[in-house]
């Protein structure tokens, strides 16, 4: 999804016309031309800093084996994209496969109160 507005307020730019949206198969890693198709939307100098991390971010998707991976607030600038702000959704099920990921997980809210009880 891309606004030139940003994301304040997304459900009234979307009402308004002024959310653009794109969509892809869930079943493989989108190609270069589905990044293409939004960025068509877009500036030329913001679309240039756009594509290359959008495709980046659908590749660690897949990857990964993520439920979700998002960046908003991404600014686009003629020098480049500028993330101010992700989260990654990783789906459990898949930690026996995503080493990286499962030795980064913080413990559950639970284990982590009972860790910090332990160490007071």
């Amino acid at each position: 999804m891309y606004s030139a507005d940003g994301g304040v307020d997304i459900e009234q730019a979307a009402r308004d016309g002024a959310l653009v949206s794109r969509s892809c198969a869930a079943t493989s890693p989108p190609s270069a031309r589905a990044s293409a198709a939004l960025a068509a939307a877009m500036p030329p100098a913001e679309a240039r800093a756009f594509r290359p991390v959008a495709e980046k971010l659908a590749a660690l998707l897949f990857e990964k084996e993520l439920l979700l991976a998002e960046i908003n607030p991404l600014f686009c600038t003629p020098d480049g994209a500028v993330a101010a702000d992700a989260k990654i959704v990783v789906d459990t099920n898949a930690l026996e496969r995503q080493g990286e990921l499962r030795e980064s997980r913080r413990p559950p809210a639970a284990d982590l109160s009972r860790h910090l009880a332990q160490g007071a």
